[in-house]
């Protein structure tokens, strides 16, 4: 904390942060979906020296936050442990970005993250003479929370048709580049085969991006102890999801317009918006 109660990355105070959270990374993209709120009184907006944007007010009477992290894990990793430092309670988390595909979901779809998996750069496979080893880890898998992911299919199909909302597999990157399977003959990165890698290993995966392996992770173990995570004690729990925008269609090179984006995050963004503020988890009715 800083001298005046302030995390020291995300820049707020108890207070500042609401339970139910809509999380990105880009910070135009809060600005944008904060026109959703409610316009009947004045908007919280805290930008912290490290880049974190927190826009807090009401949607539908309902206190909400929106707060641009930025990419990659170790920015969902100081937000996430920094939120929970200043609330207190169970925090309600969607995280709204987007992604690859490589699979039959198509630029301007929608994917509802209901697990994912962590691709990582094995470091010491480019610095060792052993290459036993392989240049990338994918990791174990990891839930979201299932009824969350399951009430944002269904309002999300709702407002957008069945045949453009998918639910399945994650695979988080720590690169935009080298563990996404993008060649860059620039440097060495031992990648060609990497999509095939992951799909070998876990059929179902459904896109790229670079968050919401950590966020998942998190909630798991944001527990007091394993005790309470076998015992469903939900009084301090995070409940977490994950919706993905397909920008990019890794299997035809293929990129949606700046055009469809600012449609896509208005339309997505009220529904899940909807989902957040309704939703309970069934431990705690």
């Amino acid at each position: 904390m800083t001298e005046d109660g302030r995390t020291y990355h995300l820049g707020l105070k108890k207070g500042q942060i609401n339970n139910r959270v809509l999380t990105v990374g880009d910070f135009l993209r809060a600005k944008r979906l904060s026109d959703l709120l409610d316009g009947d009184e004045e908007l919280d907006i805290e930008i912290s020296s490290r880049g974190f944007h927190t826009i807090s007010g009401k949607y539908k009477g309902i206190p909400v936050s929106i707060v641009a992290i930025g990419m990659g894990m170790p920015m969902m990793d100081m937000f996430i442990r920094e939120m929970r430092q200043i609330t207190e309670g169970p925090l309600y988390i969607i995280r709204f970005g987007s992604c690859g595909s490589i699979c039959e979901a198509r630029l301007g779809d929608l994917v509802v993250a209901s697990d994912a998996a962590a691709a990582i750069r094995n470091y010491d496979y480019f610095h060792s003479s052993n290459k036993d080893q392989l240049p990338y880890h994918i990791s174990s898998r990891v839930k979201g929370d299932i009824n969350l992911c399951k009430t944002l299919v269904d309002m999300l199909k709702a407002s957008h048709g069945n045949d453009h909302v998918f639910a399945g597999l994650d695979v988080s990157a720590d690169s935009f580049y080298s563990s996404q399977g993008r060649i860059d003959n620039n440097f060495i990165d031992h990648n060609k085969d990497l999509i095939e890698t992951i799909k070998e290993k876990y059929e179902d995966a459904m896109i790229f991006e670079m968050e919401t392996f950590m966020l998942y992770h998190l909630a798991y173990c944001s527990q007091l102890n394993e005790e309470l995570i076998l015992q469903n004690d939900s009084k301090n729990a995070i409940y977490a999801s994950s919706v993905l925008m397909v920008f990019a269609d890794r299997q035809t090179n293929g990129v949606v317009s700046s055009e469809s984006i600012e449609l896509m995050e208005k339309n997505g963004g009220k529904a899940i918006m909807d989902a957040l503020i309704c939703y309970t988890s069934p431990l705690l009715n």
